[in-house]
């Protein structure tokens, strides 16, 4: 399960992550990760946006029951997300 570090602290700008699982969501290629601040798209707010390792987010989801969260970029990222 991701950990949903945004219902905590919404002001975090920069984190890293690891990539735990990479697929194909809707014809874009997607990452799920062990941890994120990214808020995701529901209740009529808009999802947060920004760049893994450089490569943009294009959309935050909420896999079904609630089990993690998936951002999807236009490109493969590697495995380890965020500052170097």
């Amino acid at each position: 399960m991701t950990q949903r570090h945004y219902l905590t602290d919404s002001f975090v700008t920069r984190f890293e992550a690891t990539i735990v699982e990479s697929l194909d969501h809707e014809g874009r290629h997607a990452v799920i990760l062990d941890a994120t601040y990214f808020y995701p798209t529901g209740g009529g707010q808009p999802n947060d946006t920004g760049t893994i390792n450089g490569i943009p987010v294009l959309d935050v989801l909420t896999r079904p029951h609630d089990l993690s969260r998936r951002s999807c970029a236009e490109e493969r990222a590697s495995n380890r997300a965020g500052p170097r």
